[in-house]
């Protein structure tokens, strides 16, 4: 298909050229304009509690977008949804987006060098999602399943003759998570490596923890489910602070 034209959807903008389309259309139940506006949002479901992660869609926005596409959903309440991906067919001349730096906790170091972020969470879909978002921000991501392989990072990290992973900025983890949690996590950071930043993220609440442990003081925590917005938001914050703290050192 040759767009002319922009076209403009609930979405973004598609910016005219050659693409390839492919539409599905669901004949199920169709959804609200509520449902539609949080549709790509990580963890938003509608499904009952326990019965689905509100990964799925999220993960295929992310998939779609670092190939310059652009997806767009039209739904009818009691009608349906038609779903429909345009992917470049010259993904040379599709320009990738670049990033801008106009956000100080984001902004790549006076080299030029994207700043570090390590994902620690043990759910596979969760590190993919927020390694996709991060990346679009201008970070440098790293992952690992739980906090004894982020610690082996952070070492190599620091290791200045062995150079084969990059200084670690900020570490974002998950609080409750299998051989080293985020808490245990976070102490080890403080002791061995003052000078990185830790952002928690957590699905209970902001005063109580798994163990009974309270959450307060400096401790920075994303409440689970968060949107795009609010991760890249909370992180570009965490940085910012890093950044501050270090100037005035």
């Amino acid at each position: 298909m040759t767009l002319r034209d922009e076209l403009h959807h609930r979405h973004g903008v598609i910016a005219p050229g050659d693409y390839a389309v492919l539409t599905l259309d669901d004949t199920g139940v169709g959804m609200s304009a509520d449902t539609l506006a949080k549709l790509f949002e990580p963890f938003f479901t509608t499904k009952p509690e326990g019965e689905g992660t509100g990964l799925g869609l999220a993960t295929v926005y992310g998939i779609i977008h670092q190939m310059h596409g652009h997806i767009t959903v039209d739904s009818t309440l009691g009608q349906g949804s038609n779903f429909a991906v345009y992917l470049p067919r010259h993904q040379c001349a599709a320009a990738a987006p670049t990033y801008t730096g106009n956000e100080a906790g984001s902004a790549p170091m006076a080299d030029g060098t994207p700043r570090t972020i390590l994902v620690v969470d043990d759910e596979l879909s969760i590190r993919d999602v927020a390694r996709r978002v991060l990346t679009r921000e201008g970070f440098r991501v790293l992952t690992a399943a739980h906090g004894v392989e982020a610690l082996r990072l952070l070492e190599r990290a620091q290791d200045e003759v062995e150079g084969s992973v990059p200084f670690i900025d900020l570490v974002l983890t998950d609080m409750r998570m299998p051989v080293m949690g985020g808490h245990e996590l976070g102490e080890a950071i403080a002791s061995r490596h003052p000078t990185v930043r830790v952002l928690y993220m957590s699905g209970y609440s902001a005063d109580t923890l798994p163990d009974g442990r309270a959450v307060g003081g400096t401790l920075e925590l994303l409440q689970k489910p968060f949107s795009v917005t609010e991760l890249a938001s909370a992180v570009v914050r965490a940085m910012s602070l890093s950044s501050a703290a270090d100037s005035a050192a």
